[in-house]
């Protein structure tokens, strides 16, 4: 039985963490032995995801968000000592702090392979602004990645730019992937009806789901809101720092009863069939797993033409916009909005095309490199 340990930064709730909950159920299922760890004290969701799959966690007291030289010592010191007492074959490295787990691999007695997945670019995205932080995190890359067996990336986009600045040379492609399961369309509305306090019968929902932070631009989709016909609503799930920011946003625009900030949803990708439109007008992205989530509930999109997003989407003409531009995006939504026929086809193409990000396929490409 081949043994893998994954490593992501943190435990809560995220795009990287979904993916690695995925993957660790698949490979779970099909003979691997398989150990999930994350930063001390952040584990709840993929500790809760992985203990009803029954699948083992540690929790590393020195990984977290932290620059901070001496704890990243601390870290790799930590893990060498998991790994020299613990025969992996391979090692699956998430998000950027804990890349430096591959320097814990290397030196360690058992040496085994690694693989880091890049889930975006983050500070090295071109629309991060950035410079010194994108400049100080390329260095690091570079050096780090030289600790690493086998660099993934989650969409060609995302890989092609990486090899430009000299880091995705001989980098592969591993589409995220999801097994969401879903609620039904009236089961979802009624669920986020209960949490918004308003009734959404006979209304066109439009929704997203994210941290409310600026990389994945909320703010733009409120202000987008005043343009749309009266009976489009909008509720954004998820929490953030943004939060006070986006209220503002809301009451400056007199959008209060069009525009609903849910919080935290538990599940939330589950609630996915509750909206007619799903919305990313994110600042940069990898290949967001609620965007997936989104493709498998087989609900039309309208996504920011940045990072691996307009490679996701089936019929990209009509379900991309240019970043931050108001005008494109508004015209997008009003003929989804306006068509049946239109909406119906979104729903239909993005639900056969879905099956480029089966958990199945993703689990199979990480086994074949590990």
């Amino acid at each position: 039985m081949k043994r893998l340990l994954v490593v992501v930064t943190r435990g809560e709730v995220g795009g990287a963490q979904a993916c690695v909950v995925t993957l660790a159920k698949s490979l779970t299922a099909k003979g691997w032995d398989v150990t999930v760890g994350y930063g001390k004290g952040t584990g709840t969701f993929v500790e809760g995801s992985m203990r009803a799959a029954d699948i083992k966690t540690i929790s590393f007291a020195w990984l977290g968000r932290s620059f901070a030289p001496w704890n990243n010592l601390l870290f790799i010191r930590e893990l060498k000592r998991h790994l020299d007492r613990n025969a992996y074959d391979a090692v699956h490295l998430n998000s950027s702090n804990a890349l430096i787990g591959g320097i814990a691999a290397k030196w360690s007695h058992t040496k085994p392979k690694t693989a880091f997945t890049f889930h975006g670019l983050s500070f090295l995205d071109p629309n991060h602004k950035n410079g010194l932080t994108g400049f100080v995190a390329k260095i690091a890359f570079r050096f780090l990645l030289r600790f690493v067996d086998t660099k993934v990336f989650v969409t060609e986009g995302n890989r092609a730019y990486a090899e430009m600045i000299g880091l995705g040379n001989g980098g592969v492609v591993i589409p995220n992937a999801t097994d969401t399961v879903f609620m039904e369309r009236d089961e979802a509305r009624k669920a986020l009806e209960a949490i918004a306090g308003k009734e959404f019968e006979n209304s066109f929902l439009i929704g997203t789901v994210g941290r409310l932070a600026y990389p994945k631009n909320q703010e733009f989709l409120v202000r987008a809101m005043a343009g749309l016909p009266e009976r489009a609503l909008c509720a954004i799930l998820g929490e953030g720092p943004d939060r006070p920011h986006l209220e503002a946003a809301i009451r400056d625009a007199k959008l209060e009863r069009k525009a609903f900030l849910l919080g935290n949803v538990p599940d939330a990708g589950r609630h996915m069939k509750a909206f007619d439109l799903f919305v990313l007008p994110s600042i940069y992205e990898g290949a967001p797993m609620t965007l997936i989530d989104a493709l498998r509930a087989g609900i039309p999109t309208l996504v920011s033409d940045v990072g691996g997003m307009p490679g996701m989407v089936a019929e990209p003409d009509e379900q991309i916009f240019k970043l931050d531009d108001e005008g494109d995006f508004i015209r997008k939504a009003r003929a989804i909005m306006e068509s049946p026929e239109l909406t119906a086809r979104l729903a239909r193409e993005n639900a056969e095309w879905e099956r480029s990000f089966s958990p199945e396929a993703m689990a199979d490409a990480y086994a074949a490199i590990f």
